[in-house]
């Protein structure tokens, strides 16, 4: 866990072990890391869930079902859907 404390004068207080005073650009790095790593999480698990609708839109095309029922029922909508 990165977590940025206030402190005044120039000893920082006691932290528990393992933990260590670290600079504004470390913090700032790592912090800036953990991001990029939850915005790639998010963006594969929007991508796994689009799959998933397109997966089962086309699934019931094929049942021949009507492409707006289809839509409907699995949450389709193409990514260069207009609507």
């Amino acid at each position: 866990m990165i977590t940025a404390i206030e402190y005044e004068g120039d000893t920082p207080p006691p932290l528990s072990a393992p933990g260590r005073v670290v600079t504004e650009a470390e913090y700032l790095a790592a912090r800036n890391e953990l991001q990029d790593q939850i915005d790639a999480r998010r963006a594969a698990a929007a991508a796994a869930e689009l799959d998933a609708k397109q997966g089962a839109y086309e699934a019931l095309i094929n049942a021949g079902i009507a492409d707006a029922t289809a839509r409907q029922i699995s949450g389709y909508k193409s990514p260069t859907a207009t609507w």
